[in-house]
């Protein structure tokens, strides 16, 4: 007798806690999501955009944080916008800032589960931005 065992080995997914929604593409589009240059002028609107995908099987509440910080440290801008991605699911995430003095400035992205539980899913990524 002959015996033939199969073993079915699951798809990998995001072991790390911090590669489970990474952040890609950090960049600064205007509102017709076109490519903007990391110089702007006072009072031009520009998006802080990002692509975020759920590495995982299992569908992922988040938040998407941006937080605009002056050269002095001191946060600016504070913006979110919070969503739910199913497994491998891309999305594209921005939040709008429109600078209101000259100055260079940096654009912290995040990506969290959520303020209730601030349990980060991504490594931070940063965007300099010079404001003229």
């Amino acid at each position: 007798m002959c015996v033939i065992g199969i073993m079915l080995i699951p798809q990998v997914y995001a072991l790390d806690p911090l590669e489970r929604v990474p952040i890609e593409f950090p960049r600064l589009v205007n509102a017709f999501n076109s490519p903007v240059s990391e110089n702007v002028n006072v009072n031009q609107q520009v998006q802080i955009a990002s692509e975020v995908t759920n590495k995982q099987g299992t569908i992922q509440d988040f938040v998407y944080i941006v937080q605009i910080r002056n050269e002095d440290n001191i946060i600016v801008s504070l913006g979110w916008s919070t969503g739910t991605l199913q497994p491998s699911q891309t999305f594209s995430q921005a939040r709008s800032w429109t600078p209101d003095s000259p100055g260079t400035y940096t654009a912290d992205i995040f990506v969290w589960k959520s303020f209730s539980e601030p349990e980060a899913l991504s490594e931070g990524k940063t965007i300099k931005i010079t404001v003229s």
